[in-house]
């Protein structure tokens, strides 16, 4: 074949494969809890967190006992794997079981830690083998990317890794779980428009009788009265307290129930070994105008 043919063919090949290999990418990937968690009464609640803290794992230590998420970024010469988490000993259990903080703990600012690349891989890897994880990749422009990268340095260089849960607003400096870190992403990226969140979300109003803790709720609540709380209070009930949070098992079953949908041209269906995926073509999307921080 003509050497100038033969280059002719493949010149559209390579350029694809340089420009899918070299795309900036902000992956959020998640992890269920072990036996999923039941957000429909606050006993219920308490009962399917005690199952997944004393069942068995294959994972052991990274179990995830409410699950998980953690934050991929990606270029042609940069690249982190992150996630928050609280410090190991900060008893949250303690806490509920003898220290009268009850539901007041899903407010609680415990002492945390950011887990890097080096701790990451490993799981995100373990777990891609056997499919106890899901993730969407978001492909963005490079001066999303670079934002992106700010926001990640400038939150630890603030120290902000350092506040567990709380209040769960990250940009804030408010403490941040897992998955309120992770969604931030979205968030200062502008990337949540594409796939809304709103499906992955717990909302419910905690009884203000069940939210223990001396600091933040100057109360103590018994362990006993949690056991029997069937019911959370009214919608924006003057007798409760709002939460919202992003679920790590309802975004992996979403995940699941997609990869079985018609889904918008954007966005594609995907798998890294038996973990399921999306990834979703955001390159399009400017820079958002507003402030990476809210302090």
């Amino acid at each position: 074949m003509n050497r100038f043919l033969l280059y002719a063919l493949l010149l559209p090949c390579c350029a694809g494969f340089t420009a899918t290999t070299c795309a900036q990418e902000c992956t959020i990937y998640t992890i269920p809890s072990p036996m999923g968690i039941n957000w429909k009464s606050p006993s219920r609640l308490l009962f399917s967190y005690i199952g997944n803290m004393v069942c068995r794992s294959r994972y052991k230590k990274e179990k995830h006992p409410i699950g998980h998420m953690i934050v991929e970024l990606k270029d042609s010469n940069r690249h982190v794997l992150v996630g928050v988490s609280n410090v190991h000993g900060s008893g949250m259990s303690g806490k509920v079981l003898r220290k009268g903080y009850g539901l007041g703990i899903l407010f609680a600012t415990i002492s945390g830690t950011i887990e890097e690349t080096d701790k990451n891989r490993p799981q995100v890897a373990q777990r891609c083998e056997t499919g106890d994880i899901a993730f969407i990749t978001y492909r963005v422009n490079r001066q999303v990317f670079d934002r992106l990268w700010q926001y990640l340095h400038e939150y630890k260089a603030k120290g902000y890794h350092l506040n567990y849960n709380g209040w769960n607003k990250p940009r804030e400096g408010l403490g941040a779980g897992c998955s309120a870190f992770a969604v931030s992403f979205l968030e200062v990226g502008g990337l949540a428009q594409e796939l809304p969140p709103g499906e992955w979300t717990v909302q419910v109003t905690v009884p203000k009788r069940l939210l223990g803790g001396k600091k933040t709720f100057a109360r103590s609540v018994q362990f006993i009265k949690l056991l029997f709380a069937r019911r959370w209070a009214a919608p924006h009930s003057k007798d409760g307290l709002d939460l919202m949070l992003y679920e790590p098992t309802l975004l992996y079953h979403w995940i699941v129930k997609k990869q079985k949908t018609t889904l918008p041209e954007n966005v594609m269906k995907t798998t890294k070994g038996k973990a399921p995926g999306l990834i979703v073509d955001c390159s399009h999307l400017p820079v958002p105008d507003e402030p990476i921080w809210r302090d």
